[in-house]
């Protein structure tokens, strides 16, 4: 039994080694923060990307300044006076973070984080990779709710407090007993009415679970929560932390009656996959802890700076693309 207790132990003991003589071959073979590109080799590098992302977002902000092709119905009441959408009549309250301040938070907070990690880090393309991937996931996701939001929308919970309908216009008393009407009898400002359309998907929630699951799936790679040895509990505090500043922004639009659940869900669902899409885009996994923080390079780029022997790499796959 003690001979069986020794031998354990001298195996913990060389794995445990062996680990931490990974891990430090690793650290000894990424470039430091000093080696970074000069800004134009930097720029030729990731210009088309750059420029995708400007047509990717003007195109996002094209729909978001277009009214709905459509004009849905909506029920008010019935010939006995009965209220016949009570979803859609509650009062004006407006979420306690604004579009723009929701946007900042989401976006900035991560960004800031990146930066600050480089005083421990100090790896240039490790953060050029993050910040990348970020805006990536926001940039994309955006384009994709606002599109939804324009060709499919939905009426907000507060939809009648805003239309402030005039059942006079034409529009009004449509379909069976006359109890549906066209948007088009708002009175209301035309800024809120157009607001009070395009409810489906949620893009405050989108843009928050874009940017905090991939803050999340970020620190859970650089502070190896799940990796192959035991972490400090604040460690799995702060990857869960990024998830719950999400939920509690998605959170507070229900609460304030500005989102349906299924328009909350569903911006979750386009942010997450967004999130894991642009991270994975960005490093070489997402849950393996040997390789989740090891950053990709364009294969044409790997060939020239391999070619000329410029580049040392943080590891390297089946491929043969650097990581």
């Amino acid at each position: 039994m003690a001979r069986f207790t020794l031998a354990s132990s001298k195996s913990i003991k060389e794995s445990i080694r062996n680990e931490l003589t990974f891990q430090r071959s690793r650290r000894d073979a990424a470039p430091s923060i000093d080696s970074r590109p000069r800004f134009l080799e930097w720029l030729r590098i990731v210009w088309p990307d750059i420029l995708t992302m400007i047509v990717i977002g003007a195109i996002a902000l094209g729909f978001d300044k277009m009214w709905p092709p459509y004009h849905r119905l909506f029920p008010y009441i019935d010939a006995s006076g009965t209220l016949l959408a009570p979803e859609l009549a509650y009062p004006k309250i407006r979420p306690s973070l604004s579009a723009a301040a929701s946007g900042i938070l989401s976006v900035g907070t991560p960004i800031v984080i990146f930066v600050l990690s480089q005083f421990f880090i100090r790896h240039f393309w490790s953060l050029n990779n993050a910040v990348l991937g970020l805006l990536y996931a926001n940039i994309g996701g955006s384009c994709f709710q606002v599109m939804i939001k324009t060709l499919v929308g939905g009426f907000r919970p507060n939809f009648l407090s805003l239309c402030q309908p005039d059942f006079s216009r034409p529009g009004a008393n449509q379909g069976v007993q006359g109890v549906y009407h066209d948007w088009s009898i708002c009175t209301g400002e035309s800024k809120e009415i157009k607001n009070a359309i395009i409810s489906f998907p949620s893009g405050h929630t989108e843009a928050a679970f874009a940017s905090f699951v991939y803050l999340s799936i970020w620190l859970n790679a650089n502070l190896k929560v799940m990796g192959s040895y035991q972490p400090r509990y604040w460690k799995m505090v702060a990857v869960f932390a990024p998830l719950m500043a999400a939920i509690l922004i998605a959170g507070d639009l229900q609460m304030s009656y500005n989102h349906h659940w299924y328009d909350i869900l569903m911006g979750a669902v386009i942010g997450i996959s967004f999130a894991l899409v642009a991270y994975r885009t960005q490093f070489a996994a997402i849950l393996d802890s040997s390789k989740n923080d090891l950053v990709l390079f364009r294969k044409s780029t790997v060939d020239k700076a391999t070619a000329g022997g410029k580049v040392k790499t943080r590891g390297s796959t089946d491929s043969g693309d650097l990581v």
